[in-house]
């Protein structure tokens, strides 16, 4: 699992599912996108406002090695910025008010992406 995150540490509510899996978390968002790119997680989890994430979704969706990679874009303001990320190519966006929905929707691509 790919992280991007302002803090490198897995967000609370997403500890429990990852607990057993790999994840690399990378605090700068250039650094990060290359790691993906070369090497591909089965998943891929940017925190907002970290980075721009319309503008991170789109890099990672414009590689052929990661066109394929679920994203989730964790704690999007508003309904028309999610809109915009899910636009972009992001498989989920979870707002802050729905941080009980991330730990099953997490399992749910985890399981997906290794079959």
């Amino acid at each position: 699992v790919g992280l991007f995150a302002r803090k490198t540490a897995v967000p609370k509510a997403a500890q429990r599912v990852l607990e057993g899996t790999r994840v690399l978390a990378f605090a700068d968002p250039f650094a990060g996108l290359a790691h993906v790119v070369a090497s591909p997680p089965l998943l891929i989890i940017i925190e907002a406002p970290f980075a721009d994430p319309e503008a991170l979704v789109r890099a990672i969706r414009r590689s052929v090695p990661t066109a394929r990679v679920p994203i989730v874009v964790f704690d999007a303001t508003s309904a028309p910025r999610a809109e915009k990320i899910l636009r972009r190519g992001a498989t989920f966006v979870l707002t802050k008010k729905a941080r009980a929905e991330l730990a099953p929707r997490l399992a749910e691509l985890l399981e997906r992406a290794s079959r």
